[in-house]
């Protein structure tokens, strides 16, 4: 299953969304806005890659040292912060609450590899579940509540709360495994479990229960990623056509397949807010030896869409006069409490990172090559990566004022 970023928040709805599905993109009549692109350099290595972004302006990632380890970072008023290691060469991190908790996996002295917290300077070893060697942390709320999956005894993954100094077993669907992949303030969990049937399912794990989400139609296959303040859960699940997948809306102990929004292949879960608004990915027709060309962007609250268009041919391009549908394709990653978009679009020989807001799509700044917008907090900045001097590293935009 074609796996997903994505950036929770607590949205309401800023933008008319139109009625019905839209249909193979036209050019977003894209424009520029005021956004300064900052290069926020390695840990003396030659790349850094930025994952989140909270919204007291905490950056976190990874990046090579001069030692040429890759090690998480956390950037803030201008420097980044070496979180160093467990005892290995290597650390990500994967996840920043608003306290400035981190939580991401570590190498260890030892060859293995452990979920870590990082808070006031220090990074905890969350060890493993029982008769485990390896786990992974990836998300924390702000209670710091701490889910990943684990090894366990059984030799299989287990998805893990960690809370209070202490690791539990979230167990399975009745399967050899699961995996965590969200929780929210309420302490509710999603994810995807195998089942004793074979099949692998979306969960919610509630009130110590782990609960089967099922799937679309006759597939066999479902994984949830996301969920809000109010128990939606958004995820994507086959549908039992062929190899056809389809986002999904899970509320209210049903299901809600938000279809192929016009398309022939399928759609794709992204992000999901607090008002309900989810971002989807799209294939929207057949091209190129029968592969799914383009890929596009829609917002969709209560059966409703709009689609986020793509940058369109640039002003004074010589290739403006003959635009080619085929290669139009933008990729949505993160939606924000605001109802802003960010992410990456193309268009025949072009790319540009944008944001999308107030049905506009606005082409970001510029800062070496590549760029690609990755994540967005509710004060109007932006993170991602660029090309800069052959050298991929992480950038923040932020909006100018005036």
């Amino acid at each position: 299953m074609r796996r997903m970023m994505l950036l929770l928040g607590a949205v309401a709805l800023g933008v008319a969304l139109a009625v019905g599905t839209s249909g193979a993109g036209n050019a977003a009549g894209s424009v520029r806005a005021r956004w300064a692109i900052t290069d926020l350099g390695t840990l003396g290595g030659g790349f850094s890659d930025a994952v989140a972004i909270n919204d007291r302006g905490q950056i976190i990632g990874y990046s090579s040292t001069a030692q040429r380890r890759t090690h998480a970072f956390l950037w803030q008023r201008g420097k980044m912060i070496n979180l160093g290691t467990l005892g290995g060469r290597k650390s990500f991190a994967s996840a920043i609450n608003e306290r400035g908790q981190i939580v991401g996996n570590s190498g260890t002295g030892k060859g293995s590899t452990h979920a870590f917290l990082w808070q006031n300077g220090h990074m905890t070893d969350l060890r493993v579940l029982s008769g485990g060697k390896d786990s992974t942390a990836v998300a924390i709320n702000g209670s710091g509540q701490i889910v990943g999956t684990s090894d366990s005894a059984s030799g299989w993954g287990h998805a893990f709360l960690w809370q209070k100094g202490k690791m539990r077993d979230l167990g399975t669907l009745g399967g050899r495994r699961s995996s965590a992949k969200a929780i929210n303030e309420r302490g509710e969990i999603v994810g995807e479990s195998s089942t004793a049937a074979g099949t692998t399912h979306a969960f919610l794990w509630r009130k110590g229960r782990m609960i089967d989400l099922g799937t679309l139609g006759r597939g066999n296959v479902s994984t949830a990623v996301a969920l809000n303040a109010r128990g939606e859960i958004g995820g994507t699940s086959s549908t039992g056509k062929g190899d056809t997948e389809h986002a999904f809306l899970w509320r209210g102990g049903k299901m809600l397949d938000l279809g192929d929004f016009g398309g022939d292949h399928g759609s794709w879960f992204i992000a999901l807010n607090n008002s309900g608004q989810i971002l989807v990915q799209s294939a929207q027709h057949t091209c190129c030896g029968g592969g799914p060309a383009p890929w596009y962007g829609f917002l969709w609250q209560q059966g409703k869409s709009v689609n986020l268009g793509t940058i369109g041919a640039r002003v004074g391009d010589p290739l403006a006069e003959y635009p080619d549908p085929l290669f139009d394709t933008t990729e949505p990653f993160a939606l924000n409490q605001r109802g802003q978009v960010v992410g990456r679009s193309s268009t025949n020989d072009h790319n540009g990172a944008f944001i999308w807001q107030d049905g506009t799509m606005i082409i970001l700044d510029r800062l070496g090559s590549d760029p690609l917008a990755f994540a967005i907090n509710e004060n109007n900045q932006i993170i991602g990566n660029a090309t800069i001097k052959g050298q991929y590293h992480a950038v923040l935009w932020t909006l100018r004022n005036g």
